[in-house]
């Protein structure tokens, strides 16, 4: 398919779903109360457990909490070295790269007047 093929099967997608929505609305807005409820209680599971770092685990659930670490590297102090003499300057490629990551899109409702 084509692009604007494929934006219109999008927005024939959402349109129906709306339309679905909008005839069960007393079912959506419990399915939306429940889920709110559900949201809540795991933000606030995983606000404690990131406080205690203590795993849980009942009859239906386990909570686990795994470590994560993030290595960053400072591009003004590294250029501040390389001004300073201590870090050669043809270093710097070699330490400081830009990576390709895959482009963000966004598919947005238009607002109609």
């Amino acid at each position: 398919m084509s692009a604007p093929e494929l934006l219109k099967a999008y927005s024939d997608a959402d349109k129906a779903l709306k339309d679905f929505r909008a005839a069960n609305e007393a079912v959506f807005k419990e399915f939306d109360r429940i889920c709110y409820v559900k949201d809540k209680a795991e933000e606030n599971l995983k606000d404690e457990v990131a406080i205690t770092k203590i795993p849980l685990s009942n009859q239906t659930h386990d909570v686990i909490v795994h470590d994560q670490t993030l290595t960053v590297a400072d591009i003004e102090t590294i250029d501040r070295l390389i001004a300073a003499g201590k870090i050669p300057a043809d270093l710097r490629a070699e330490i400081v790269r830009n990576v390709d990551r895959p482009p963000y899109i966004a598919v947005r409702e238009k607002k109609l007047d």
